[in-house]
């Protein structure tokens, strides 16, 4: 009896739902994407221990969902949810959180597309807006240090952000991304939070990608006081010198940003909090290419970072990273690779960060993995 009231129900609702006019019945266009990276990690840190791990290594396991729907005169709603996760325990990249890496609903038309949520900003090595250092990492922020962030400073994801795409005018384009409030604490008012801040401007044509952009990180707004604003301008971008061969290349200044050359001002030891609190000034370089030869790829580059604390020049950090990679594309999907990578730092800082713990930027990485699409 049971069973023929639900058929009964069924057929009704299919009934129904045949009877609907076909543009009521549209429904949103739906792409589930992800990435499984495995393989053999070995990293050697100066003056501390080797270690061999299973780990990711050309890119970050992830999944997620791009979701569209067209509701007319050239307007689309948009979602992009993405969740990041290990491949060795199958647990996710941050407790607490589904979707870290991205969750966003936007609004996308004839005057560009408008993104509300958690996301990389315009500046960032971050998808699916950034606009500048992503954009000219020959790495893709892949293999370890090899990333352009191990150097260069990056606003990377900010939660409550508001984030602004134009269209492409004769290849020319401009971005911004604003934070209502990068902290996670909803019982807190979003303009006692810290706040980021970015602006982008980039062309693009067939064998040419130029990008400018600029940043400010808004500290957080204590009752002891605030630290100085961090900033950053940075220029860079690619140039397609045959259709095998793509040159990179990308400058870049910083001011009171909390690390330099991923070198935190809070692992110093014998440095005062408030001169700390200023963060780092400094300069960061890339130079680097890509080579395309059938199914081989063959990746290069070479990262400087020279700077000092904002507020004790005498602290002063250089780091230099050289890195190269060999992908073999078996197809679109599956890559198999071996890539290694060299840091070598020196300065003041370095010394006061070996002192504290032995904490050392210096080391060698090797990887060989797989990478698959799907």
């Amino acid at each position: 009896m049971k069973l023929s009231k639900l058929t009964a129900a069924l057929a009704a609702v299919t009934a129904a739902a045949l009877t609907i006019p076909q543009a009521a019945q549209a429904v949103a266009k739906v792409e589930m994407y992800g990435r499984a990276d495995t393989g053999l990690v070995y990293t050697h840190v100066k003056g501390g221990n080797d270690t061999l791990e299973m780990k990711n290594g050309r890119s970050t396991p992830r999944w997620g969902f791009n979701i569209s729907e067209d509701i007319g005169n050239g307007w689309k709603v948009k979602g992009y949810l993405e969740a990041g996760y290990y491949i060795d325990t199958g647990a996710s990249t941050t407790n607490g959180k589904l979707f870290d890496r991205r969750s966003i609903l936007a609004v996308d038309g004839p005057y560009g597309e408008l993104g509300a949520g958690r996301a990389g900003t315009v500046q960032s090595t971050v998808a699916p807006y950034s606009m500048g250092l992503l954009r000219y990492d020959p790495f893709g922020t892949s293999y370890g240090n090899a990333s352009i962030g191990s150097t260069f400073a990056n606003t990377s994801r900010v939660s409550n952000g508001l984030h602004y795409r134009s269209p492409s005018l004769g290849g020319f384009r401009l971005g911004a991304s604003y934070s209502l409030g990068d902290a996670d604490n909803d019982a807190v008012e979003w303009n006692d939070k810290n706040h980021t801040f970015a602006l982008a401007g980039n062309y693009q044509s067939k064998d040419l990608y130029l990008s400018l952009t600029f940043a400010n990180v808004d500290s957080l707004h204590a009752a002891n006081g605030r630290k100085p604003d961090a900033r950053m301008y940075q220029l860079g971008g690619w140039w397609a010198a045959t259709p095998s061969l793509k040159i990179f290349a990308g400058a870049g200044y910083q001011s009171n940003f909390s690390t330099g050359g991923k070198l935190s001002a809070s692992n110093l030891s014998g440095v005062k909090s408030s001169v700390a609190n200023g963060g780092f000034n400094g300069e960061s370089f890339l130079l680097g290419a890509t080579y395309t030869m059938g199914k081989n790829k063959f990746i290069a580059d070479a990262q400087y970072f020279t700077g000092k604390l904002a507020r004790d020049h005498d602290v002063d950090f250089d780091r230099t990273v050289l890195a190269a990679a060999w992908e073999y594309w078996f197809s679109k999907k599956v890559i198999g690779y071996v890539a290694a990578t060299q840091s070598f730092t020196s300065g003041e800082a370095e010394k006061l960060a070996r002192k504290k713990g032995g904490y050392s930027l210096e080391a060698t990485q090797v990887f060989m993995g797989l990478d698959y699409h799907f």
